[in-house]
């Protein structure tokens, strides 16, 4: 039921923010991402490593050199690992396969170098997140000799939305906008931290 609502906000808000971006004040950009996991808790680099995915920003002038903006995106990180253990007469397999899938829904300011919408610029987001997680784990206790002395099979799926922030920097040019930043997603068992790029593709005038 959670995920429902969350994901309902989420259409009616990417429909709101295409909307409002046919105005000629503001400019609508679609982007590619990828996402570099970081810091070492259970959602470190070493668990999911690397993700891909798509963003939707809306970006309204203020000034000469501010902008404030409203971005939806979605990223998915893969896991695959496999953890063995020897003790005594007896080898532990444990073979686990996991997703993640995050989904920000963030607001945020804009500060231009130069001048609006054209060249350098750093920014600051903050808003909610959804973090999916999905898996399954093969466990198998067996002998040298290969005889199985049990076998266990777990899978499940859980859903959570937590507080996330993202300061960054980036170039803007006249119909594309490059953009890096730290973003930080919140969770009972730490923050799911990660450096991510974006090139996006805009439209609208300046």
């Amino acid at each position: 039921m959670k995920t429902k609502i969350y994901f309902s906000f989420l259409f009616v808000s990417l429909l709101f923010i295409a909307t409002i971006s046919s105005a000629q004040s503001g400019r609508f950009s679609v982007g590619a991402e990828a996402g570099l996991a970081l810091g070492n808790n259970i959602y470190s680099k070493s668990s999911y490593p690397l993700g891909f995915g798509l963003s939707f920003r809306y970006e309204h002038p203020i000034g000469d050199k501010l902008a404030v903006m409203g971005t939806i995106g979605g990223q998915y990180f893969y896991n695959k690992g496999f953890d063995i253990a020897v003790g005594g007469n007896s080898v532990f397999t444990n073979q686990t396969v996991s997703t993640l899938i995050t989904v920000p829904i963030m607001v945020g300011v804009r500060y231009y170098v130069s001048e609006q919408q054209k060249g350098f610029y750093g920014s600051f987001e903050t808003g909610m997140a959804a973090a999916i997680g999905s898996g399954n784990s093969n466990a198998t206790t067996s002998t040298f000799q290969g005889s199985n002395l049990s076998q266990s099979n777990t899978s499940g799926t859980d859903t959570t939305v937590n507080f996330a922030f993202a300061p960054g920097f980036g170039y803007h040019l006249s119909r594309v906008d490059f953009g890096m930043r730290y973003q930080s997603i919140a969770g009972k068992d730490g923050s799911f931290n990660t450096l991510n790029l974006r090139i996006g593709l805009v439209f609208g005038k300046r």
